[in-house]
């Protein structure tokens, strides 16, 4: 691929990126969470970030971390730093989070939604090998898509879905309420806990074919995803899977809107 060609992709990948909203992306109030929890638990300025969120590395540079970043996509690390409101200097480490090696360790390590891009048979051992690189006293700030059990009572259709969009368009305006329902949706087509969310937008597509619902509507309910899948756990299931190599000091969720209390959890985890 040419220099030009992969500045394109990386491009590309910002103006995705930019397109998300909240609970995709982090909110200013799920910032303002991870800000407080750093402050409260992390004795030290060495972070491991996982991931290259660029609202995370502005908040770690403002409270003056020497920060690492991992990823595993050269294009994705550029993209997101094209986003960065604050410059500094960071170290960047291609690698997949599942193999690497780091002779360091960290008194932070955050991550926002990284285990929901692995595979559920990896959860153990991503867990084990994260342990290792965190100082006695650090802590690991996790941010996972779960289910609860309010979550797991309700049953959503397309059509109920459709159904509110024609009776309460105003209702969709707020971002958050239509990814409610992405998310209720997508747990009732889950498939070994893995779900492609892409797999909504695609019906939202259909009906809008069909002229069921208007190009107007299709925006108020598009996701904007095109392929993206990931995985989830009932919250219970997956705090017992943690519960092996971490402890759970606290856990937090944003309370601007519902969808975040039925479907996202903080946790503040430290070493066994």
């Amino acid at each position: 691929m040419s220099h030009i060609n992969k500045k394109k992709e990386w491009q590309d990948y910002a103006k995705v990126w930019g397109y998300f909203q909240s609970p995709w992306v982090p909110s200013s109030e799920r910032i303002r969470i991870y800000g407080k929890l750093i402050k409260k638990y992390s004795k030290g300025r060495e972070a491991l970030l996982l991931g290259a969120t660029p609202a995370i590395r502005d908040l770690l540079a403002k409270l003056k971390f020497r920060v690492t970043v991992v990823d595993i996509s050269p294009l994705m690390i550029k993209a997101m730093s094209s986003l960065r409101k604050m410059k500094s200097r960071e170290k960047v480490i291609i690698a997949n989070w599942l193999t690497i090696r780091l002779n360091k360790k960290f008194d932070l390590i955050i991550g926002d939604t990284v285990i929901n891009n692995l595979h559920p048979k990896e959860y153990v051992r991503f867990f084990r090998r994260i342990r290792n690189f965190l100082q006695d006293d650090g802590v690991f700030i996790n941010q996972s898509v779960v289910l609860t059990k309010h979550v797991n009572k309700i049953k959503i259709t397309i059509d109920k879905i459709i159904g509110k969009l024609k009776k309460d368009p105003k209702y969709y305006e707020n971002y958050l309420n239509s990814a409610y329902d992405y998310l209720e949706w997508s747990c009732g087509h889950a498939k070994n806990h893995l779900i492609d969310w892409s797999t909504l937008e695609r019906e939202y597509q259909k009906r809008l074919e069909k002229s069921e619902i208007s190009p107007a509507e299709f925006r108020l309910l598009s996701s904007g995803f095109k392929t993206l899948r990931i995985s989830f756990y009932p919250e219970k299931k997956l705090e017992k899977i943690m519960s092996k190599y971490w402890r759970i000091i606290e856990k937090r969720h944003e309370k601007n809107h519902q969808v975040h209390r039925d479907f996202y959890r903080i946790y503040v985890l430290k070493k066994r």
